[in-house]
């Protein structure tokens, strides 16, 4: 599912991700809209469910 709502089937999971994780999902994101391929308040959405996911930042050494 496309959008904000998408991300329910990620409730009750330990999330981690890489530093990067927010810049290019915004990013992604902020493409869709401009090409048209997402609503701009569904892309509004996603950001805010995103900011609001319990993520656990992981920065191993040698991640790049």
């Amino acid at each position: 599912m496309a959008g904000a709502a998408g991300l329910v089937v990620l409730e009750g999971y330990r999330l981690a991700a890489p530093p990067l994780l927010w810049p290019e999902a915004r990013s992604a994101l902020r493409q869709l809209t401009w090409r048209g391929d997402l609503p701009v308040a569904a892309g509004e959405a996603t950001v805010a469910a995103l900011d609001g996911l319990a993520v656990r930042v992981e920065d191993p050494p040698g991640l790049g």
